[in-house]
């Protein structure tokens, strides 16, 4: 069975790494601009984080399946912490046409590989779920799978970790005036924000839980879902065919 405890605990530890040593994420990030198509394990070598999955008591690897179902849940974390950032530099009001541009086309390749990289943990479920000879044919399907779930456990846990940062800054009394916070008013909605975060991934840990508990008792059916992103394929984004059949022409 997959331990949700394990994974939330494996990405509040991996964000606290990669925030401490940015430095070692950039070979990451790297590898994924040089790639033509996602590939999880080209780009899993690069990017630190694979010890925290023996944060756990017992073998975390069961099997193939579960060994791939780490990885890809690693690469996935890494892919929504290096879109959280490109994020931050692309509402920068006082960034140049030029990086906005450029940001923005990495945020595309980015979000890309993130969805790739869900649909990895699903197939790697998929697969887990084979290996047990779980069958489910007639059971109900689910409106979301694991896989998008542990991606918003993901962002999630991003999201706690920089509430916590920024309420920790405003315990300082020079930052407090700085933002004009005197009568704790920021503090006061950080802190609310925080806690609210913390719930939010209280209840959907639980949820995650449930469904799992369900797919692997043949209670509910694991049905993979494609997300089928079309603008980043030069072949179905319409301004790229336009632009080649105005080529085409001579236009």
């Amino acid at each position: 069975m997959i331990d949700i405890d394990l994974i939330t605990r494996f990405h509040a530890a991996a964000v606290e790494l990669w925030h401490r040593y940015p430095i070692a994420v950039e070979p990451f990030a790297a590898r994924l601009a040089s790639l033509k198509r996602f590939d999880a394990e080209a780009c899993l070598g690069d990017l630190p984080g694979q010890h925290f999955w023996q944060l756990g008591d017992g073998p975390t690897t069961q099997s193939i399946a579960f060994s791939l179902l780490h990885s890809a849940i690693l690469v996935n974390h890494g892919f929504n912490f290096l879109l959280w950032h490109e994020e931050d530099l692309a509402r920068d009001p006082d960034a140049t046409d030029a990086v906005i541009a450029a940001v923005k086309r990495s945020i595309d390749r980015l979000n890309q590989a993130r969805n790739d990289a869900i649909e990895s943990i699903d197939d790697s479920i998929a697969l887990a779920l084979n290996e047990l000879r779980v069958s489910a044919i007639s059971a109900p399907r689910n409106t979301e799978t694991p896989g998008s779930a542990i991606d918003r456990l993901s962002i999630l846990s991003l999201r706690i970790y920089h509430y916590a940062d920024r309420l920790a800054d405003t315990d300082a009394p020079s930052v407090a005036i700085a933002d004009d916070d005197t009568d704790g008013h920021l503090h006061q909605k950080i802190a609310s924000s925080h806690a609210l975060c913390r719930k939010q991934m209280d209840g959907l840990t639980e949820s995650l839980g449930q469904l799992l508990a369900d797919l692997f008792a043949g209670r509910k059916r694991h049905e993979l879902f494609r997300q089928m992103k079309m603008y980043n394929d030069p072949s179905l984004n319409p301004v790229f065919r336009a632009r080649r059949h105005a080529a085409g022409d001579g236009v």
